[in-house]
């Protein structure tokens, strides 16, 4: 194991603390964004050589294969550093609950995180913000509206500049979600697709999450900028060896993230999809945070109803005992599993054997010593109680 210094809750902090800085009058900060326009990838930004580099055919990161890239990823994610260093542990989250906690040594691990998980090579971790999602109306494409998107590691590393003693910014702490979702509009050809609804019910969705910050864990005294990974805005969707090797890397993208968020559409179905069923096993197996989030084109005007749900799709979702909501875990490789183009089975297999070889990081599986995945039986818990504490902020908006 590495080196790691004990730190407040539980948690470990690798590096020297961070500290407070008052924002720099950028010139360039003007919008929404404010103090995250200094990780913007694309236009403006100090990044922007940075990933013209990346697409350029004679840099070894680009001429290095997927199969190299994935049996990296594969070796990070066995690490002791990695599998012994959590984001959470039990003693660790009963301290951040309380009014006051510091969140610095949380944010640092989070940095590190996604310092190792771009130092593997291969594309950089971007993400889009909740505010983007508010402001610009729908999802971005990346790389061609980069000037959305952010580079997560720079985004980190400003946060940290400007975090207070409490480690948040503008009186949130920062988190990252990986979106698992079902395309609204597949197609062969990818000028064609599109992940989001003709309305953007997705990225509408995403920025009321983001606009009430909720975590039931946490509340009632943290609220959260979240940050979301999301396919259609975080892997090139024009370059093709560009995607496959982000595609490669996918685990690790996981492993970046902090929590899981599934969007179950009532016009795409989000059960027999290949991907999704490999997203759900990764969620449960690599993300930080135990909840994995429910979300559905009534979030959040309508109150859910957890029977109604499973009524509907009873071979998708379970009720526990406690009539919580949980989510079964399908085989991604199955006779019934879907898959828009044939090309992509090679890399569900291999994404699926990687998981399914993995030891687990989720406190939802590591706590309760949920040590293997069987398809069928597996369940997977999901937080539905974010949603409820939603509702109630926007009837009172």
């Amino acid at each position: 194991h590495c080196p790691t210094v004990p730190s407040q809750g539980g948690l470990v902090l690798m590096g020297a603390a961070c500290c407070k800085e008052e924002p720099k009058s950028d010139p360039h900060i003007v919008g929404y964004l404010g103090w995250r326009e200094a990780a913007l990838v694309g236009k403006g930004s100090s990044l922007t050589d940075t990933y013209k580099a990346l697409h350029d055919p004679l840099v070894d990161d680009v001429v290095q294969t997927s199969t190299n890239l994935a049996e990296r990823v594969e070796g990070f994610l066995s690490r002791d550093d990695v599998l012994g260093n959590p984001g959470f542990t039990p003693e660790g989250v009963e301290a951040l609950k309380l009014k006051g906690s510091d969140w610095r040594v949380f944010s640092k691990w989070l940095l590190d995180r996604i310092r190792a998980v771009n130092n593997l090579g291969g594309p950089r971790v971007v993400l889009v913000s909740w505010k983007t999602l508010r402001n610009f109306g729908r999802f971005p494409k990346f790389p061609a509206e980069s000037e959305h998107i952010l580079d997560a590691e720079r985004l980190l590393e400003e946060y940290a500049r400007l975090q207070d003693t409490e480690g948040k910014v503008e009186g949130r702490v920062i988190c990252f979600s990986f979106l698992t979702h079902r395309w609204e509009r597949p197609s062969l050809e990818d000028s064609d697709a599109h992940p989001d609804s003709d309305d953007h019910k997705k990225a509408k969705a995403l920025a009321k999450f983001g606009e009430f910050g909720t975590c039931p864990i946490f509340a009632p005294h943290h609220d959260f900028d979240y940050y979301f990974w999301v396919d259609y805005c975080s892997i090139d969707q024009v370059n093709n060896d560009q995607k496959e090797l982000g595609v490669s890397k996918l685990c690790a993208y996981v492993a970046a993230c902090i929590q899981m968020i599934m969007y179950n559409s009532e016009t795409a179905d989000y059960e027999p999809r290949a991907w999704t069923r490999l997203e759900r096993m990764m969620g449960y197996t690599y993300c930080a945070c135990p909840l994995f989030k429910y979300l559905d084109d009534k979030y959040p005007h309508q109150p859910l109803v957890v029977d109604d749900i499973v009524k509907k799709q009873p071979e998708t979702y379970a009720v526990d005992e406690d009539g919580g909501l949980l989510l079964r875990i399908r085989d991604p490789n199955g006779h019934d599993a879907n898959l828009t183009s044939k090309d992509d089975a090679k890399f569900v297999r291999r994404l699926s054997f990687t998981v399914q070889e993995s030891m687990p990081m989720n406190p939802a599986r590591s706590w309760h010593n949920v040590t293997e995945l069987v398809y069928d039986d597996c369940l997977i818990p999901l937080d539905t109680k974010h949603y409820g504490m939603d509702v109630v902020k926007q009837i009172s908006l």
